[in-house]
């Protein structure tokens, strides 16, 4: 909301269903670090530095903030559990692995493999810059799911073919996304699980 102008906490508060004066504190100790402004008349807008979480930047870390506050924030608070008895955090505090729980949550699941392209794709350009895939006829992305990184990859070498290996309920996405990409013709799927098994077989389609 505050990309459309600066709002009082009161008025932010009501939109989004919060207690004005505690919204109040949590702006304040933000603007304290920068992510948000507040003005004379005590109105907060953004700063460049909140610019990443919104949804539409380019270079959007939204869903990798949400992540870490609804997903990860209670495993992390167990960290002394997992020392002491060398259980998992996660699995301790959710009953399961977490990409079982990411089956049973489809909306944490979203916002997961989101995420996982909020970090993917700043570094993409760093490993075209480092690494130099001219000679290799075939290269595979385990746990790709929708292929960002495989992605920028091939419309760098066009010549290249591509594997993308993921779950399968990941399929529909990694179509819709690659067809908009015009490069789907050139990428083979894999359905597997990247803990348990990867493709030997890579072979690009013609």
């Amino acid at each position: 909301m505050l990309a459309e102008g600066a709002h009082s906490s009161e008025a932010l508060a009501h939109r989004v269903g919060a207690h004005p004066r505690a919204l109040y504190r949590v702006l304040r100790a933000l603007a304290c670090l920068g992510l948000f402004a507040e003005t004379p008349e005590g109105r907060f807008e953004m700063t460049p530095l909140a610019l990443p979480l919104q949804t539409n930047a380019p270079e959007s870390l939204r869903a990798l903030a949400i992540m870490w506050g609804e997903t990860f924030w209670r495993p992390y608070g167990e960290l002394l559990q997992s020392v002491r008895t060398g259980e998992v955090a996660f699995r301790h505090v959710h009953g399961m692995g977490l990409f079982d729980y990411l089956q049973h949550h489809p909306q944490a699941g979203e916002i997961f493999h989101a995420a996982m392209t909020n970090l993917t794709r700043p570094h993409a350009a760093a490993v075209l810059t480092a690494y130099d895939f001219t000679d290799i006829a075939t290269v595979v992305d385990v746990g790709g799911r929708n292929g960002t990184l495989l992605s920028a990859i091939l419309h760098a070498y066009p010549q290249m073919g591509g594997c993308c290996s993921s779950r399968r309920t990941c399929s529909p996405v990694r179509g819709r996304r690659w067809r908009t990409q015009g490069c789907y013709r050139a990428v083979r799927w894999r359905a597997g699980i990247f803990s348990r098994s990867y493709p030997v077989e890579a072979t690009p389609t013609s």
